[in-house]
Parts: structure tokens; C-alpha cells; sequence
């Protein structure tokens, strides 16, 4: 399996992590979801890297990018991505969402409309929390939170995850993803 390389980038004074699995082909930008980072792509990047040049962002606040106190609105996350794709010389990438990451795919694609050469979205990107029913700031953020794992010991997170049906299999690479 194809190895990525780690970079890192300064963007707009924020500094941004991401994985770069090879640069031949088409580009392809993977943004992960909320609560997440570019792991959960390490067992797919390496497979569209024989026919792209796959690169995926820690976004804002995620994995080992910066996290500053703002800058969460749509409008920011998707000059992030426009910053990451201008500062990486990608012409015209292709841009995967996962989740909240289809979000920030739709919004790039609003607001930056011939930058990107197509957009994926997987279990996102129609995403508008506000017009449900009785939805407050208070309710988002606890109905949005990631599990609280709060003096949960690494071997009782193994085993949690090892108790679940996930309907595949928790090899020791899913498993590192995971984590």
C-alpha cells in the first residue's frame, strides 16, 4: 500500500496538516468530516492514488492543524480549502466531502465556482442543521458532540470497538484509524 507524506502549510495565518499520497493524475482533495482528520481516508487515498494525485486536509481545527477560537463559518473553511489548493499548485482539483466535509465541498464550489474540476459527497453536503425543528445552538452542540471517551483507557477503546458489528472486519490498520 502506497505510504502518504505529511506536509504542512500555513494558510492565512492558521497552519494546516494534510497527507499526500502522490502527485500523477488528476488532483483529488479529501476532506474529512467533523470530529475526524485525514486518517479516515488511509485506506481509500492509497487506492485512487495509482490513477490521481490524492492529497487529504486536516481541516481547521482537526487532527494536527491548528485550532484556533473562530473561523468555523462556512465562508472560512471553504477559503481554507481554497488557500490549500492555491498554495499546493492544484489545478482544478477534484474535491471528496465526507460528512461535514460535503459541506465544505458545497460551499467551495458556491463560492469558488470554476476552482474545482467536480465535487464528491459522501453522507454530506445537504447538511442545514438550523431548519430542523427546534434546533438550537445548545441543542446542535449536544445532539453534534463526538463521544466524550473521558478517562476511557485505550484498551477499553479497543474493546469497544471490537464489540461492534460494523459489518467488516477491525483489522489493525482500521483499527489505527480509528484511533
Amino acid at each position: 500500500m502506497k505510504r502518504p507524506e505529511d506536509g504542512h502549510v500555513t494558510l492565512n495565518g492558521t497552519g494546516f496538516r494534510y497527507r499526500d499520497w502522490g502527485d500523477q493524475g488528476q488532483p483529488v482533495v479529501l476532506l474529512h468530516g467533523l470530529a475526524s482528520t485525514s486518517h479516515i481516508w488511509d485506506l481509500v487515498a492509497p487506492l485512487l492514488s495509482s490513477d490521481f494525485a490524492v492529497v487529504a486536509l486536516d481541516q481547521r481545527g482537526h487532527g494536527e492543524s491548528d485550532k484556533p477560537a473562530t473561523g468555523y463559518d462556512f465562508a472560512t473553511v471553504a477559503r481554507d480549502l481554497q488557500s490549500f489548493v492555491d498554495a499546493l499548485g492544484l489545478q482544478n482539483p477534484i474535491v471528496v466531502g465526507h460528512s461535514w466535509g460535503g459541506n465544505v465541498a458545497v460551499e467551495h464550489a458556491a463560492t469558488y465556482p470554476s476552482a474545482a474540476l467536480g465535487i464528491c459527497l459522501l453522507d454530506g453536503g445537504t447538511i442545514e442543521i438550523s431548519a430542523w425543528p427546534d434546533m438550537s445552538l445548545a441543542r446542535a452542540r449536544e445532539e453534534l458532540a463526538p463521544p466524550d471517551f473521558t478517562g476511557v483507557t485505550l484498551d477499553e477503546l479497543r474493546e469497544r470497538s471490537k464489540g461492534r458489528d460494523w459489518g467488516f472486519e477491525i483489522t489493525d490498520e482500521v483499527e489505527r484509524i480509528m484511533l
